[in-house]
């Protein structure tokens, strides 16, 4: 990698959003492939810092089906 064997304690990530309202799919596959590869360069009590803007990631929900129909960022997060 870029940084070889550096392991860094914070990673900050201001997330894209791909194109278009309905797009879930390519930003679960987008932030799913982010997280796999920054976890693999956090130190042992590293943290990952994502932005979203409001409503990004179905953190705005109002109720579960709409979290559900979200790309379920919070979810992607605890794993």
């Amino acid at each position: 990698t870029y940084f070889g064997n550096e392991k860094f304690d914070r990673i900050q990530f201001n997330f894209p959003h791909w194109r278009g309202k309905a797009n879930n799919k390519r930003n679960r596959e987008l932030l799913s492939a982010f997280l796999e590869s920054a976890s693999e360069m956090l130190s042992p009590r590293g943290e990952i810092h994502i932005a979203l803007c409001d409503g990004q990631g179905g953190a705005g929900s109002k109720t579960i089906i709409d979290w559900r129909q979200s790309w379920l960022a919070a979810a992607f997060a605890a794993v």
